[in-house]
């Protein structure tokens, strides 16, 4: 059976604080008396001083819902990048989306397969550098901004 955590606010923190800064009762005593262990009011007390009352305790502590979802992916691929480094190196660059056009049914399923390339590679231990490149992409741009503009050279 797992046991709830304990969550206290804002309010109980600093109260329990001002009452070891008064120094008429020993820490044990005082974290006794509300139900805390002891330690927890010296871990209370370091970011009171170092941040002030208003800035100590800004939020729950932990994150839930996709908050948490998030922060556990992030640490999780960043868990795998540790421990493929130093391993044998694969990389290749992708070029960016077409900047002139909507993202087609295409690109988006080359850019998933390639994504699962990466992602089987990085399982098989290899060691990545995960960087977007650049094609030629820019250069039909430019010039159908030259033909738009008059300015084309057909020499």
């Amino acid at each position: 059976m797992t046991k709830k955590r304990q969550s206290f606010s804002k309010e109980f923190k600093l109260e329990a604080i001002r009452l070891l800064e008064q120094g008429d009762k020993p820490a044990t005593q005082i974290a006794r008396e509300i139900g805390i262990p002891r330690n927890r009011l010296y871990k209370w007390s370091d970011p009171l001083q170092a941040k002030g009352s208003a800035a100590a305790f800004p939020g729950h502590g932990r994150r839930s819902g996709s908050g948490a979802r998030l922060a556990a992916l992030e640490r999780e691929n960043e868990r795998l990048r540790e421990e493929n480094r130093g391993g044998p190196i694969w990389s290749f660059v992708d070029g960016p989306v077409t900047a002139n056009k909507t993202l087609g049914v295409h690109t988006a399923w080359g850019r998933t397969l390639k994504d699962v390339f990466q992602r089987y590679k990085a399982l098989q231990g290899f060691d990545q550098r995960y960087q977007n490149g650049f094609d030629c992409q820019g250069l039909w741009i430019e010039v159908e901004v030259e033909h738009v503009r008059h300015a084309v050279n057909d020499e």
